[in-house]
């Protein structure tokens, strides 16, 4: 039948004029019933053309009033900010931030924000499959890196899951959000597709990859997770070296401590979850999976013959369009030729490295569990050997001081990936800073001092989790407190959204449960007004900004057989509360270390007058309490006076700055035993 007309309907919910420049038919052959349209008419005025004079005309009061309905100022942080709550049926951990007087607003704002991000996480991280999406199922997206702050429904990246993410937010979910069912099928949906890399096509031993070139996939390397874990050959991803497919080993590493940070919090299981094979997972064991993702890092430093890890990915780039590699490396096949090609490849950072090696020592933990003894023992070796080569290899010099080397082509906008050795200590090494690797730290407080003074200073928020996410969280684990104050005062600002504040009555909308999300990014102008880009709860941002805030309440079960507190209260804040925090808590031994449970506790940190509460649902065979910061005085004084309410040692530490000078603390430690604590001080 003949096409009797084409009807266009508007869309009402999309601002502004339509145009139709085209419509084009298409049948599979020739047709009676295709036919051209008559010779069309051009109505004579519309070749005519008007030209009109925009001189002496300005828009500037226009675009200065759109500005203000558009653009967040510090004035709009002056009302009082009423406290949000977790619905009904979701147990969370809950860290509610204390100040006086104006300063009561920033930090019900980031109190706030520790609750919104953490119901968005709840949402996209779906506890019976275990996928967890980047972005919300149509989130509000404000548009690229630009834009004028305004947004539509979008949640671009909703379809992905990025291994990295494992660190940005899932281990914030895995941790903070009650749900053993997701601990679980987050662990089974990452090994879903850990075997899609390897040398056949066989389905019985991984997942369907007709599309993946077998012949370029050395025989003997393990599997490895890629880029975006669900989509291992996503569009747009270079080829760089000779091995098909991209090793993004932040982000394989990344999922390696996320299934162990799942498996502790399950309770260090060696038995049947561990270790019974998977009919839905190729035969493979969670244990399995655990072992060949450590062994294809291992393979990867023997096969580049490096002593730290290539990266294919964000953070090197791509590889900068060729510039960060030999010509040619993707054909060779020669293996001499392959080792000096990745003797001159510029592609090896800190970032993937000290991950790396961080992975392979909670892994070697995991084997330790199970009596595999030798395996941990040659993870340990690789980890160590990445350790010795970041301080060889990774350094460079910065106003005569040794910082860690900077990605030439990185896509992070700030480039604070380059003190991954803090702000990544929060799984294994700790929050204690004089704990940590006395050289690797030394290093990374020079780097901050780098990174603090780069434009924007305490504001480097183009990317909020990659930029002012880990600029803070770096700040904190270090107690550098004259710049965490300020780095963490504007995670709370620059997440808030004033124009989320009402409900679209005519469309049904509520719109305010995205007032307090983190974006994926702020513009930050030149005026002090800003205003949020990208993808709103884009999960890599998202999750770095929270894990600052949760840095601040300090909860360090690292090593559960050395439980610590070490809360983080910067100026202008005055306290904490924590409630329903979990903490693993060591019970019966096993092979190499012990099984653990989760206890939950709630805590109440003031500065002055100096006071510290805890309760706690199960027994804590350990504990330490770090409070501060303090001048060298105050510390004195409170080291004097405190009074603890159960048997303890106190003493007194230096780290970091307080008040442009040495920041003192004071530890009460040696307490055992404990499901009630009181810390008080009257003379702070």
């Amino acid at each position: 039948k003949i096409i009797s007309y084409v009807a266009i309907h508007d869309d009402p919910t999309v601002l502004g004029a339509p145009l139709v420049s085209a419509i084009t038919l298409e049948g599979a052959e020739s047709s009676d019933n295709l036919v051209p349209l008559d010779a069309s008419t051009v109505d004579p005025s519309d070749l005519v053309p008007t030209i009109e004079s925009s001189a002496g005309k300005t828009w500037d009061d226009d675009v200065a009033h759109l500005a203000r309905l558009l653009y967040m100022n510090d004035s709009d942080l002056e009302r009082e900010f009423e406290l949000i709550n977790f619905p009904d049926g979701m147990e969370s951990a809950k860290i509610k931030f204390l100040a006086e007087g104006k300063s009561k607003n920033i930090a019900n704002i980031l109190s706030n924000v520790w609750i919104a991000n953490l119901i968005d996480m709840d949402g996209k991280f779906d506890p019976e499959t275990g996928f967890f999406h980047e972005s919300s199922l149509r989130i509000p997206d404000y548009g690229g890196y630009h834009g004028i702050g305004t947004w539509n429904h979008h949640g671009k990246y909703h379809t992905g899951a990025c291994p990295r993410c494992s660190d940005h937010y899932v281990s914030v979910a895995l941790r903070c959000i009650e749900n053993k069912t997701r601990m679980t099928s987050y662990v089974d949906f990452c090994d879903q597709y850990l075997y899609y890399f390897r040398d056949n096509h066989d389905l019985k031993k991984g997942p369907a990859n007709l599309g993946f070139d077998i012949d370029k996939y050395p025989s003997n390397a393990p599997p490895h997770w890629a880029f975006v874990l669900n989509i291992p050959l996503v569009a747009g991803v270079e080829i760089i070296n000779e091995i098909a497919g991209p090793e993004e080993t932040d982000g394989h590493s990344s999922a390696m401590v996320g299934r162990w940070l799942a498996w502790r919090h399950l309770g260090a299981p060696t038995g049947d979850w561990f270790t019974k094979p998977r009919t839905n997972i190729y035969g493979k064991s969670r244990w399995d999976s655990s072992r060949d993702a450590a062994e294809f890092l291992c393979w990867l430093l023997d096969y580049t013959g490096r002593d730290v890890v290539w990266c294919e990915g964000e953070t090197t780039g791509w590889g900068g369009g060729g510039s960060l590699f030999p010509e040619g490396m993707s054909d060779e096949t020669d293996m001499a030729k392959i080792k000096e090609n990745y003797k001159k490849a510029n592609m090896f950072e800190p970032y993937p490295s000290y991950v790396a090696l961080t992975a392979l020592r909670c892994t070697a933990q995991m084997a330790d569990a199970l009596g595999e003894t030798e395996k941990a023992a040659r993870w340990q070796e690789y980890a160590t050997k990445i350790e010795t080569g970041m301080i060889r290899e990774l350094t460079t010099e910065w106003n005569g001081k040794t910082v860690w080397r900077r990605s030439p082509h990185s896509v992070y906008p700030s480039f604070q990936d380059s003190m991954v050795q803090a702000w990544f200590s929060i799984y294994l090494a700790g929050l204690d800073p004089n704990r940590l690797h006395p050289e690797m730290t030394k290093i990374t407080r020079n780097t901050l001092e780098r990174q603090l003074a780069q434009p924007g200073g305490h504001a480097q928020p183009q990317a909020m989790g990659y930029g002012q996410g880990w600029l803070t969280k770096t700040a904190l684990i270090l107690d550098e407190m004259d710049d965490a104050g300020p780095l963490l005062i504007n995670i709370g600002k620059f997440s808030y959204d004033k124009n989320m504040d009402f409900v679209d009555l005519e469309k049904g909308k509520d719109w305010r449960s995205f007032m307090y999300i983190t974006p994926e990014g702020v513009n930050y102008l030149p005026d002090g007004s800003w205003y949020k880009i990208g993808d709103l709860g884009n999960g890599a941002n998202q999750g770095i900004a929270t894990h600052a805030l949760e840095l601040c309440a300090g909860i360090d079960d690292t090593n559960p057989e050395d439980f610590k507190i070490i809360p983080r209260v910067p100026a202008p804040l005055s306290g904490l509360e924590v409630t329903g925090f979990p903490v693993l808590v060591p019970i019966s031994p096993i092979h190499g270390g012990r099984s653990l449970t989760r206890a939950k506790i709630n805590y109440a940190y003031n500065l002055n007058p100096l006071g510290f509460t805890l309760e706690s649902d199960k027994s804590l065979p350990t504990l330490s309490v770090r409070l501060g910061p303090f001048t060298k005085a105050e510390a004195e004084e409170c080291l004097e006076e405190m009074e603890v309410s159960v048997k303890a040692k106190k003493r007194i530490d230096i780290s970091g700055k307080y008040k442009n000078a040495a920041a003192y603390w004071v530890w009460v430690e040696g307490m055992s035993n404990i499901k009630h604590l009181d810390l008080t001080c009257s003379s702070k």
